[in-house]
């Protein structure tokens, strides 16, 4: 077919060529100017051992590993500093590797926190998740800011980690190391 001495197929097999290139091109660029820096820049900073870009339900996630002395409190508000210096519309997960005690001791701890959260009582949270730690043998580690509950339990086996907003802070949402496809 050819209309005014412009043929149809060449133009087809032109526009579509250039489409995929323009794909090809897109996803160069955002590999090469958006996603390595982007890791390069959480791997630096301190507690964290891996990161890696998934795709989840709400768009793209940050999943970073933390290393085993990592506190949440140090190491979280600098990752999200970065993913906001990168336009901030990463989601985070921290990978985490709990144990069946751990696990049941969060279970607990979560009426206490729930409650300390909505009435504002921080010290008596403390106190009581605490004693809850040691009746099932874990190292509680235990910060918060203005923000966030940070909650670190570790035992000889593993390690649990929650980061509880406190309010309008974004969702850190934690990925058990066996959900994740290795």
């Amino acid at each position: 077919m050819e209309i005014r001495r412009i043929k149809v197929h060449i133009v087809l097999i032109s526009f579509i060529l250039m489409l995929i290139l323009g794909i090809a091109a897109r996803s160069f660029f955002h590999t090469t100017r958006v996603v390595e820096p982007l890791q390069r820049s959480i791997e630096a900073v301190p507690g964290v051992s891996q990161v890696t870009l998934v795709q989840s339900g709400h768009g793209q996630a940050v999943r970073i590993a933390l290393k085993e002395d990592a506190r949440l409190a140090e190491t979280l508000p600098a990752v999200q500093q970065i993913l906001q210096a990168y336009g901030g519309h990463f989601a985070l997960e921290i990978l985490d590797n709990p144990t069946f005690k751990a696990r049941e001791a969060l279970r607990r701890m979560m009426f206490v926190v729930e409650e300390a959260v909505a009435q504002g009582g921080f010290q008596a949270m403390e106190e009581e998740i605490s004693e809850i730690a040691r009746e099932f043998g874990q190292e509680l580690i235990l910060a918060m800011d203005r923000s966030y509950i940070y909650l670190q339990l570790n035992d000889t086996e593993g390690c649990l980690r929650r980061v509880i907003s406190r309010g309008s802070a974004d969702t850190v949402r934690t990925v058990a190391g066996t959900e994740v496809g290795s």
